[in-house]
């Protein structure tokens, strides 16, 4: 097995080596390229309108392990329909829509200003359960991997 040489190289010579080997790094990128998905880009943390008998409803993009939840909540509810047990639809559907108006609202409200709201979902028929589960599964959800809050700080070596 040969031995991995490490070695200093120009910006010039390293250029020369990649148009060598071929492939995506054979050409420089150009200086004239020109920014894409910029209405994308701008949408990621623009909140989503949803409509609900006639009334306009905010939605905040979910935390992580609240998109998680709404997904188990969601697929329980879904079996429980299929089996035809209104009583387990009941319970898993009302959790579900729990969740969904926890986290409508604009984002900028506080959430416990939104659990003192009464919740319009608490009495939708099966079919809106379905529309509002839909709506929600598509909100962004934020995942928290990589932040200071989940990794603790770095340690200074000495």
């Amino acid at each position: 097995m040969g031995a991995i040489v490490i070695e200093a190289i120009s910006p010039q010579e390293m250029l020369a080596r990649h148009k060598a080997a071929g492939g995506i790094w054979a050409d420089p990128p150009s200086r004239d390229t020109r920014m894409q998905n910029v209405d994308e880009a701008l949408q990621l943390g623009a909140p989503l309108v949803f409509r609900y008998r006639n009334r306009k409803i905010v939605a905040r993009p979910l935390p992580f392990h609240a998109g998680v939840r709404l997904m188990q909540l969601a697929e329980a509810a879904e079996d429980a329909a299929n089996r035809k047990d209104w009583p387990e639809y009941a319970k898993h559907a009302g959790e579900a829509m729990r969740v969904c108006w926890q986290h409508a609202g604009h984002p900028r409200l506080p959430r416990w200003v939104q659990r003192l709201r009464r919740n319009p979902f608490r009495d939708a028929s099966i079919a809106e359960v379905r529309e509002i589960l839909s709506f929600f599964g598509r909100c962004q959800m934020l995942s928290l991997a990589g932040t200071p809050s989940t990794t603790g700080r770095a340690r200074r070596r000495t």
